[in-house]
């Protein structure tokens, strides 16, 4: 099984996930859910990601991570 994309971003920023959350303005256990695939990426959780990492929001939200996860800064 390929990585969750909110994983991938995670570890490349070498933060856990309750400075992720930290980061995010929600909580660790959002966090674990999102990597667990239990709870579904929302457009407003990736813009967040994508806004604080500079991620594309695009790849985080591409089911098949077709794209490149370019940063767009």
């Amino acid at each position: 099984m390929k990585d969750n994309p909110v994983k991938i971003v995670r570890r490349i920023c070498g933060v856990t996930q309750a400075e992720f959350g930290q980061l995010l303005s929600c909580a660790r256990l959002t966090v674990h859910t999102l990597e667990s695939g239990k709870l579904k990426l929302s457009e407003g959780m990736a813009q967040k990601i994508s806004v604080h990492t500079g991620v594309n929001r695009r790849w985080l939200l591409d089911a098949k991570r077709k794209l490149s996860p370019v940063c767009e800064r």
